[in-house]
């Protein structure tokens, strides 16, 4: 580009008698003034009325220029300009509460230095990077809490070695279009801290040339929402890793491919990270490889590299056991080995008494770790913890003691159902459900049909996000008692309840919590369940079209009954829900009352349900309600000597009978 002066030498020399012939020769810009030259953010001055913009080791040769700009960013004042610009200048009388957008450009701009600028939370924005040819990024905008980098064009760091602590603590740095990754860092040495404690950072940074950095300590410590496969970076001068992922929750990458020519110090690395005990385990391989092949990685401090939680599994601990023994002689401690990756929360834990010298666990799917151990009847283990990897769908445990507890175990593969329905073999053998694990349930058809033994006493709950069929779950579950637990179950996805408590006579808990919004089937759902005596009126109702029989049999007061009828009336009226199949809902000896039949008779009557079943009884007061006694009058008047009802009155009904005490008027 070329100003004023060089246009008027081009139209001097342009002309005859000079006749010089110009072309390609760049673009006209007054006073050099160029766009894509400038450094361009964005500022608040909420609680302000200035701007303290922390540019440092500057000479007098650069300016700035500021407008205000309304929410949109469109400029909406009169451009100013300070020129020359000073270290740190201060712009005064800005509007209280506005938007303002800065341009600085000079050769004396070369460094941004926001530690203790004392306006880090007004700079809002990067929107361009310009042409300043910076030398430095170390605390470039330290603590920037508002900070975003929206600017596609990159700066220009062929002269930065430092980038330390540059986004430290920018908790809205989020660099949504990515630009970031296509920053030239061939120069740069020192890397620590750069993103430490960025929560919304999580953009790719494959593209980095890393070459020659020799700090990444700290680098992502609580970068809490990072989580990019970094595989591409040359490490190979790296002395300190310490505390690189630690605190980054979600950071879960290999860093097998990470080099460790020069390494020393990678102290608490992955400590309180998201890594899996896969990952971690990779990681640890691939170190013991590269240390295999290059006798120079020896005596790396990788102490508290995992916190106390996270594990690593065999590999993963001969790995460690390969390090630390001489020659490489690595100092290493932290985590925790868990076979096969497996913590004890990922499994789905069942108590079981053999009946017979074998039990057919019936998994439906295959692939799956399982192991078993004998244990006494406080439930402590009291053998040896046997495996079988794979185990098979059915899979029939051998050489067992009849009349001996084991506790079974069993997680992964394609075990994600459950039938003793299918497998029936050992339904009496089954004691309890322990833990129901992290396994992604698939179906729950029928899974403990007729375990006559079994009672659920885990304190989690099991994942059905992947599931819509529960029925027959517990049919026939007659010991099922202490499901403390199943009133958070999540059903949102469930459409099918139809037979779940079917027969189980002990089951009596609370599931006002349910979402059934989904639930199309609730037929005999709770027939012959003799204790359950719970309303569920607030049971959503939108999907349902049949609920033959679903409380006949079971403990359902006349009370709860008539208030479930009630509620779901109400939801009717509402939603408009027509055509539901209620037919047999209750036995001839359970009863409603007058709440309940004018329920009856609005469903029937305005939304088409089909209702059948159970007995009206006024106030609740069923045939076995009274207290019935027989007379002989010895005159004309009876004295019923009721007592204790000064506070609540009673009903008292009379009528005359024969000898053999059949009415008769």
């Amino acid at each position: 580009t070329y100003n004023e002066t060089g246009r008027d030498a081009i139209e001097y020399l342009s002309a005859a008698p000079n006749s010089w012939y110009f072309y390609n020769s760049g673009t006209f810009a007054p006073n050099c003034d160029l766009d894509s030259y400038w450094f361009v953010t964005t500022w608040s001055t909420d609680g302000t009325t200035q701007i303290k913009f922390p540019a440092t080791g500057t000479s007098s040769d650069y300016a700035i220029k500021y407008v205000e700009i309304d929410d949109d960013g469109n400029e909406i004042g009169q451009m100013k300009t300070v020129a020359p610009a000073a270290d740190n200048q201060v712009i005064n009388s800005l509007k209280y509460n506005k938007k303002y957008r800065l341009y600085a450009y000079g050769e004396g701009l070369k460094r941004i230095y926001f530690y203790n600028a004392g306006s880090n939370n007004q700079i809002l924005k990067i929107e361009k990077w310009g042409k300043a040819k910076w030398n430095s990024f170390n605390y470039a905008f330290y603590q920037c809490n508002n900070l975003d980098i929206t600017a596609t064009d990159k700066p220009d760091l062929s002269d930065v070695t430092d980038m330390s602590y540059m986004f430290f603590e920018c908790k809205k740095l989020k660099n949504e279009n990515g630009s970031i990754n296509s920053w030239n860092t061939d120069k740069v040495t020192n890397m620590s801290y750069t993103f430490g404690g960025t929560n919304a950072f999580n953009q790719p940074l494959n593209g980095w040339n890393t070459s020659k950095v020799t700090n990444m300590s700290y680098m992502f410590k609580d970068a809490t929402a990072f989580n990019q496969p970094l595989s591409s970076w040359n490490t190979s001068k790296v002395t300190t890793m310490y505390a690189m992922f630690e605190g980054a929750t979600s950071f879960d990458r290999s860093l097998a491919s990470f080099r460790l020519d020069t390494i020393s110090d990678m102290r608490n690395i992955l400590n309180g990270s998201g890594i899996s005990c896969e990952n971690a385990s990779a990681s640890l391989v691939g170190w013991k490889t590269q240390a295999q092949g290059n006798n120079k990685i020896k005596n790396v401090n990788l102490t508290n590299f995992l916190a106390a939680d996270q594990s690593y599994n065999q590999d993963g601990r001969d790995a460690i056991e390969y390090l630390k023994t001489a020659p490489r002689s690595w100092y290493i401690s932290g985590g925790k080995f868990t076979e096969d990756c497996i913590n004890d929360a990922k499994w789905f834990k069942t108590l079981w008494k053999a009946s017979a010298t074998s039990i057919t666990f019936p998994a439906v799917g295959s692939g799956y770790i399982l192991r078993y151990v004998p244990v006494d009847a406080a439930g402590n283990p009291a053998g040896a913890v046997q495996t079988i990897d794979p185990a098979a769908a059915g899979q029939v445990i051998s050489g067992l003691t009849v009349g001996q507890r084991y506790r079974i175990l069993a997680y992964g593969g394609s075990f994600t159902q459950l039938s003793f329905d299918t497998y029936q073999q050992s339904r009496s053998d089954l004691l309890r459900v322990e833990q129901w694990g992290s396994t992604q349930w698939t179906s729950f058809a029928n899974a403990f049909k007729m375990c006559v033994n079994m009672n659920v006493t885990s304190s989690d709950k099991p994942d059905l996000s992947a599931l819509t069929d529960l029925s027959g779950m517990f049919y026939g579950c007659v010991s099922l008692t202490n499901n403390n637990d199943i009133k958070n179950w999540d059903t949102k996805n469930v459409t099918n309840m139809s037979n779940m408590f079917f027969g189980a006579t002990s089951f009596n808990q609370n599931l006002s919590n349910w979402n059934t919004s989904k639930v199309t089937n609730m037929d005999h759902m709770f027939q012959g369940a003799t204790s359950f005596n719970q309303p569920v009126g607030s049971f959503r109702i939108n999907a349902l079209t049949s609920a033959q029989n679903i409380f006949m049999g079971s403990g359902m007061s006349c009370e709860n009954i008539s208030s479930t009828l009630d509620d779901w009336k109400t939801k009717a009226a509402a939603d408009n829900i027509t055509n539901v199949d209620l037919s047999g809902f209750a036995n001839p000896d359970q009863y409603y009352n007058q709440t309940g039949q004018t329920a009856i008779n609005d469903l029937t009557t305005n939304r088409s349900w089909t209702i059948s079943g159970g007995t009206f009884a006024a106030d609740c007061q069923s045939p076995d309600s009274w207290f019935k006694t027989i007379w002989q009058p010895s005159g004309n008047n009876i004295r019923f000597p009721a007592y204790g009802t000064t506070s609540e009155k009673y009903t008292l009904k009379y009528e005359p009978v024969n000898a053999s005490g059949v009415p008769t008027g």
